[in-house]
């Protein structure tokens, strides 16, 4: 029952107001921001009161090209007898599998382990993950644009779970932003 609640909250969260989070393609942000990304120049705002499952929902912006991009981030907590991984996989797989309701399988899923990892064995997985040793993400490369989104990206980090939208108009915020997300 708690898992179906945060999952319609967070069905409700990714659509409301017409786009991820509320927040649109070229929406433009007023007042001071809450911050500046200091490898990209690009102004953020942290939305207050993120819906639950997230604890935050960032939203990066310039003045000229409003928002181009939503990150939201998902704390996974951490249990010492979860080496292997299966708490980030299945918040991971169960935040994938709400984002193909609406928008169709994904282009690419990738769990990875680099070739030369010490570290092979399935209790290792959540270990790979902190050193950088493996890769576990879904892609949705959006060719038709619903909600002016070219991307969607579920990412697993070591205690967090990412959840990116890049819209149309990133290059114009900054065609590094989406390289350092």
């Amino acid at each position: 029952m708690k898992a179906t609640i945060a999952s319609i909250m967070l069905l409700w969260a990714m659509v409301a107001n017409g786009g991820p989070f509320g927040y649109e393609m070229g929406q433009k942000i007023e007042g001071e921001p809450d911050g500046v990304a200091y490898d990209t120049g690009n102004s953020y705002r942290i939305m207050p009161n993120p819906p639950a499952p997230f604890e935050e929902v960032v939203a990066f912006y310039t003045k000229e090209a409003g928002v181009c991009t939503v990150i939201a981030n998902m704390d996974v907590p951490f249990f010492i007898d979860d080496d292997s991984g299966a708490e980030h996989r299945e918040m991971a797989d169960g935040l994938a599998d709400q984002i193909k309701a609406k928008y169709g399988e994904p282009t690419e899923f990738v769990d990875e382990l680099i070739d030369n990892s010490l570290y092979r064995r399935p209790s290792f997985w959540l270990k790979t993950i902190s050193t950088g040793e493996r890769d576990y993400y879904y892609t949705w490369k959006l060719t038709s644009k619903p909600d002016n989104i070219l991307e969607i990206q579920v990412i697993v980090e070591y205690h967090n779970i990412r959840l990116a939208y890049y819209f149309a108009n990133n290059k114009q915020c900054d065609d590094r932003l989406q390289d350092i997300l």
